[in-house]
């Protein structure tokens, strides 16, 4: 009888570190992204990481990623595939959204679908050579908008417009779809 309420009290407490393991993890990765967030748009806006060297060490490790080819070819390749859901029906179902690579916004979509050949040209450009990390993000920004408040599809559309037309500018890609670069 004690063997097997030791037994059971050993699994309580492995089940519990277990949890509490995989909470510490969750924890963890929701800090990363939070800090990811944060040095994104420090370098989206221009705005110094400032006088505290752990902000400016995160934000030049954050920029270090950004131009590296990993994190341009990852972005041209979700870009390139959320130009094609973008066409999609929406919908609501697990099954359907688990076979996305990204969620768009309504408004995202209608702003991808409309600006079809510039964010080709972006995606392009992305995966092919060195690219502003400003664009990266602008291209993220359309991919993946931060929670905020409720707006309307329209302007989530117009958001989306202009951050793709922001990052054809920082690539130097004329704006009627032509992957013209400025040199």
């Amino acid at each position: 009888m004690l063997s097997t309420s030791f037994g059971l009290f050993a699994g309580l407490v492995t089940g519990i570190a277990l949890v509490a393991a995989v909470i510490q993890l969750v924890v963890i990765a929701w800090a990363r992204q939070e800090i990811r967030v944060a040095a994104d748009q420090l370098i989206d806006t221009g705005t110094p990481a400032g006088d505290d060297g752990e902000v400016a060490a995160r934000v030049d490790a954050r920029l270090r990623e950004l131009r590296g080819e990993r994190e341009r070819r990852r972005t041209a390749r979700i870009l390139r595939a959320a130009i094609v859901d973008a066409r999609r029906p929406r919908s609501s179902n697990p099954l359907v959204l688990a076979g996305r690579t990204v969620t768009l916004t309504r408004g995202a979509a209608r702003a991808l679908v409309a600006e079809k050949p510039l964010a080709t040209s972006i995606a392009t450009t992305l995966a092919e050579s060195e690219a502003d990390p400003r664009a990266i993000v602008a291209v993220r920004n359309v991919l993946f908008p931060q929670p905020g408040a409720t707006v309307s599809t329209e302007a989530q559309e117009r958001q989306a417009r202009a951050e793709i037309a922001r990052a054809a500018r920082l690539l130097g890609i004329a704006n009627d779809g032509d992957s013209a670069r400025d040199g």
